[in-house]
Order: C-alpha cells, then sequence, then structure tokens
C-alpha cells in the first residue's frame, strides 16, 4: 500500500463495520424471507378466496415469495462478496481516515 508499509496495522473499522451489517441482515433474512409465507399458504390452501382469479392471485403470490426468498439470499450473498475483499487489517493512517469519513 504505497507509503504505509512500515505504518503499524489496525483491526480494519471498515471490516468490522461489515461484519456487524452483515450479522444483521443474515439475522433478518428469515424474517425478510417469510414476508409472504404465510399469505402464500394460505391463498394456496384454499378458504381464503377461491375461484379463477384467485388462483391466479395465489400463483403470483407463490412466485413473489420465491423472488422474496432469492433476494434476501442475494442481500446476505452482497456483502459476504464486499467483506472478503476488504482486509481485517488496515495501516493504522488509513482507519483513522475511515473513521473520520463515517
Amino acid at each position: 500500500m504505497g507509503g504505509h508499509d512500515d505504518e503499524k496495522l489496525v483491526d480494519s473499522p471498515l471490516y468490522a463495520d461489515l461484519a456487524r451489517l452483515r450479522q444483521s441482515v443474515a439475522g433478518q433474512q428469515d424474517h425478510i424471507a417469510a414476508t409472504l409465507d404465510r399469505a402464500a399458504s394460505d391463498m394456496g390452501g384454499g378458504g381464503v378466496w377461491e375461484g379463477p382469479v384467485a388462483k391466479t392471485f395465489a400463483s403470483e403470490v407463490e412466485g413473489r415469495k420465491g423472488e422474496v426468498h432469492r433476494l434476501a439470499q442475494e442481500i446476505v450473498d452482497a456483502v459476504d462478496a464486499v467483506l472478503s475483499r476488504t482486509p481485517e487489517q488496515v495501516p493504522l493512517s488509513q482507519a483513522q481516515l475511515y473513521r473520520r469519513a463515517v
């Protein structure tokens, strides 16, 4: 890292923030993914609403449910990808710049 070669390495505050973000997102992933589960289950079981329009709507809800599950996982995967490219330790001056910017 150019002029940082002899500088003391410290824990990266960016890495720590990303790790906290990942933990938060992963902790909410099940809740996010389950937002349409009950509606899809209720619609799929009949009795809530019946008929051809209801079947079309139930199919739409089921499709959206799958999309929500996929997107929730993509959020976790995106944070993981950035985390994997972020060094756990950085030169002290870089950590200080990050802290000042945040």
